[in-house]
């Protein structure tokens, strides 16, 4: 920077005496045109050297400029977080809402949403998300095409000052309500032979059945209990699972695994089952409850699963007793309200008997 100050002062001198002296000078004065061209040329050097120092300082000042850029965009701390629901969620509603946060450097978010079981691949802009925000939310739902049944896989890339960043998660969606009724099987005992068409309608909807259930049970039933379907196969009772929204009452009975076996004679047949209905049910859950020492059992009201799981019986049994509990398993005993339970009603004319549990 000095030299180039001491260049243009030198040019500043020079260049008035030069066209003064040009003035007055003799041109057929060989001295004098020598004196003139070595001028020149010192000031061609002089003029070279400014525009070489002056080519370096931009180029020194282009990196400072340079360097400061990217010190700034370091010092940025650019980021996007996934802040509900956690990673794996298992969701039964829609639609439902995907929440994060991001840094507020960040001006646009692009969601993706992938479902390979079911060729989903969904990629959509934010549109109320701008810069300076610092919250997003995306909604999912079966008829967006961004949500199907099984394991979704949500991506959010965010395009950022300090570079783009990126969050994904994992949703897993299980139609219907949130309780997965666990082999609830139905038992129909006619005055005589009958020809019945059954079918359940749990909220959710059925997701197995046996025999399959297609648009309904079309049965032949016998007073003993047996059960004929449309192939001429023998069933002891229809089986069907599925999903609804029932729900459990928060007073139950503690019991110690070593005392299920007889906890379950005593209840169910206060309840209203027979010896072999409850022999039954014992072959089947009592292989489920085999995790902790004690459980926390509870039995659903039947009213509360009349309400949200259905079952349309023609012709309409005039008995009907439906069993279902839920239970939490426990590694020590606390404090609980024991749960009363309404004795199962007397067994008249055309009778129906079901009984299943909540599936974890």
């Amino acid at each position: 920077m000095v030299q180039r100050r001491l260049y243009i002062g030198i040019l500043t001198i020079i260049l008035p005496l030069l066209i003064l002296t040009g003035c007055s000078i003799n041109f057929n004065n060989d001295d004098q045109s020598e004196k003139i061209t070595q001028l020149e040329q010192q000031i061609n050097e002089l003029q070279k050297k400014i525009d070489e120092q002056q080519a370096s300082t931009s180029k020194k000042d282009e990196s400072t400029d340079n360097e400061n850029v990217e010190n700034d965009t370091e010092n940025v701390t650019s980021s996007i977080q996934i802040t509900d629901p956690k990673d794996g969620a298992i969701i039964y509603e829609e639609p439902f809402y995907i929440t994060g946060e991001t840094s507020a450097d960040c001006s646009k978010i692009v969601a993706t949403a992938k479902n390979e079981e079911y060729k989903i691949n969904n990629v959509y802009t934010l549109q109320n998300y701008k810069y300076g925000d610092t919250t997003f939310k995306y909604g999912i739902k079966h008829d967006w095409n961004n949500l199907d049944v099984g394991k979704n896989i949500y991506s959010f890339a965010a395009t950022c000052d300090g570079g783009n960043r990126a969050a994904s998660i994992q949703i897993y969606f299980e139609a219907g309500g949130g309780v997965e009724m666990g082999k609830p099987v139905i038992y129909l005992y006619p005055e005589q032979e009958q020809e019945v068409f059954v079918l359940p309608e749990p909220e959710g909807g059925v997701t197995i059945s046996q025999p399959a259930l297609n648009n309904g049970w079309n049965i032949t039933a016998y007073p003993n209990g047996d059960i004929i379907d449309q192939a001429g196969i023998k069933w002891p009772y229809l089986f069907w699972e599925g999903y609804s929204d029932i729900t459990t009452p928060e007073e139950g009975f503690l019991v110690d695994h070593s005392e299920l076996n007889s906890f379950f004679d005593e209840k169910l047949a206060f309840l209203g089952l027979i010896p072999n209905e409850i022999k039954d049910f014992k072959e089947y859950w009592l292989k489920q409850l085999n995790e902790e020492k004690y459980y926390l059992i509870s039995f659903i009201p039947q009213s509360e699963i009349d309400e949200h799981a259905p079952i349309l019986v023609e012709p309409k049994p005039d008995t009907v007793i439906r069993v279902f509990f839920d239970y939490k398993t426990l590694d020590a005993p606390f404090g609980y309200s024991e749960q009363i339970l309404e004795k199962g009603p007397e067994r008249n004319g055309f009778t129906m008997i079901e009984w299943g549990g909540r599936l974890y």
